[in-house]
């Protein structure tokens, strides 16, 4: 991997719906060069997969964090209880 694939890497991060086109000019390189370059970096399993990122806000949700101190025996079963919880 090199600079090339971190910025396309970092690009499609940012915005999955980037076109070839899009990233070739980014880079000055050619489509058919970003085609070969992202199939590589999928094949080589760098890139797994292009998802959606939904708005919390529009979805009516809230990002919260909490900090504390429990006296679970790991992190696991704490995760497990949390999750076990409507909206967590």
């Amino acid at each position: 991997m090199d600079d090339i694939d971190t910025l396309i890497i970092r690009s499609l991060v940012l915005n999955s719906r980037l076109t070839y086109r899009e990233l070739a000019d980014m880079t000055d390189m050619s489509v058919s060069a970003i085609h070969k370059r992202i199939r590589g970096l999928e094949n080589d399993g760098i890139i797994l997969a292009y998802i959606a990122r939904p708005s919390i806000i529009a979805l009516k949700y809230m990002w919260v964090t909490i900090f504390g101190r429990s006296n679970a025996k790991s992190m696991d079963a704490v995760s497990k209880e949390l999750g076990q919880h409507e909206g967590v």
